[in-house]
């Protein structure tokens, strides 16, 4: 790794009280990766209120709009794999303070264009730098989080998606306020806000527990660390970590494939709920922004409670409780799709937000539960290379051809059997996540 992207380096342990670092740092880079991860969400997710915008203002058929959005999942999808690897030999700060700024800067650009070309190409690079900020997320809560921990502590920054989206109505419409009732507001200030997070998070965030004189993780709480006879802890080579780790892994193929279904029905619920609610059922946008919000708002604690009782009662096996979750999600769906009733579609939409977000986050923790430390940020970008090159692109590119040609009804049906096909490919990694101790 070239400059200031390199890993800090390993101290060795230095301190004497580890209890009160540990408590310090694991709270420092905690909050420090869920706020940025809030924030890059709003740089990626403010496309979802432009639509209507671009399709009434700008004349662009659906399948156009979700054309230029289909770029963000594709370019996310390889980005998160590779800049996985990447992210694995980089000191996360600034790798994720980067990423944020180049986020912001993107943002600010596509607010001053007209064209579906520019538009599209512009999209698409943004979907690049937003892969910059998982996988050191996902390194980050590896390094300093426990395996009888990650799951509650995953769960939680997990709900960074959800603040993160659940803002962006708020701050579209200041945004559009700000810049004279232009929707180019809606690009213009979240920008200005990632490039600020990005300086922040290059101040904030740190590097694994062994760079600032502590025990790694495993040894602090007593973990086995799983390794494979003869494997280099630390000095493999990309290559080596892929070959060794990804495509052996038949727990993670099974992951990532059932990613890509978990992705489709997360995204093809919440990217086209402000279509649906505005052109078929005829809400007004401030109505459709506050099904937006509860899809989102109710993920947070739907979220943080289920993964708190995949630690405590399916003792690390997170696939079991995220087929439960799928189940529910099937008949939130039917209830969304089959009532033209406001508040039964504001109960179906909050609970599909509330289910949906545990698998989306468990995939990702039983990846990085299953690698090693020096390949947790490329076990978890395959997972999302699947989910959003297959499932989220689908999602857009999919539903805008089948909203174009057929209907509602084919939409709903699809939603509902990506839930299916995801609980089908779940069943190999029934028991992924589960970690000795040591002994006494």
């Amino acid at each position: 790794m070239i400059g200031f992207l390199k890993p800090a380096e390993v101290l060795g342990v230095r301190v004497k009280d580890a209890d009160k670092e540990y408590r310090r740092y694991k709270w420092q880079v905690f909050i420090t990766i869920f706020l940025a991860y809030a924030v890059f969400y709003i740089t990626r997710k403010n496309l979802s209120f432009a639509k209507p915008y671009l399709i009434e203002q700008l004349g662009y058929t659906k399948l156009q709009v979700g054309a230029i959005a289909a770029g963000m999942p594709l370019a996310y999808g390889f980005g998160k794999f590779i800049m996985g690897g990447v992210s694995d030999k980089s000191n996360p700060r600034y790798f994720m303070g980067l990423g944020l700024i180049l986020a912001g800067i993107i943002n600010i650009i596509f607010g001053s264009f007209q064209s579906i070309a520019a538009f599209t190409v512009l999209w698409t690079l943004n979907g690049w730098v937003q892969s910059m900020g998982w996988p050191p997320c996902g390194k980050t809560m590896k390094v300093w989080f426990s395996n009888d921990e990650r799951g509650t502590w995953m769960s939680i920054w997990n709900t960074a998606h959800n603040v993160g989206a659940m803002i962006i109505p708020f701050i579209v419409i200041m945004g559009v306020r700000m810049f004279s009732g232009s929707w180019q507001g809606l690009f213009y200030l979240p920008g200005v806000i990632s490039i600020v997070a990005g300086v922040l998070v290059m101040v904030f965030l740190r590097d694994k527990p062994e760079s600032l004189g502590l025990p790694s993780v495993e040894e602090y709480h007593g973990e086995i660390v799983r390794e494979d006879k003869g494997a280099k802890r630390g000095g493999r080579t990309s290559k080596e970590i892929f070959m060794e780790d990804i495509l052996r892994n038949k727990t993670l193929w099974s992951l990532a494939l059932a990613n890509a279904f978990v992705y489709f029905l997360r995204y093809g619920t919440l990217d086209w709920i402000s279509v649906y609610l505005v052109q078929y059922k005829g809400i007004n946008m401030n109505e459709a922004g506050w099904a937006f919000f509860m899809f989102e708002f109710a993920a947070i604690p739907g979220t943080i409670f289920l993964g708190w009782l995949s630690d405590k009662m399916f003792k690390g096996r997170r696939t079991p409780l995220t087929v439960i979750c799928l189940v529910l999600s099937i008949v939130s769906v039917l209830a969304y799709w089959l009532t033209d009733s406001m508040l039964v579609i504001n109960l179906a939409i909050a609970l599909i937000g509330a289910l949906i977000y545990f698998p989306v986050a468990a995939i990702g923790i039983a990846a990085v539960d299953n690698a090693r430390d020096d390949s947790a940020g490329m076990s978890a970008g395959w997972t999302g290379l699947f989910g959003y090159f297959i499932g989220a692109t689908g999602s857009e590119i999919g539903v805008g051809y089948v909203l174009d040609n057929y209907s509602w009804n084919v939409y709903f049906i699809m939603l509902i059997g990506s839930a299916v096909m995801a609980i089908l490919l779940l069943i190999p990694a029934w028991n992924a996540g589960i970690v000795k101790k040591k002994t006494a």
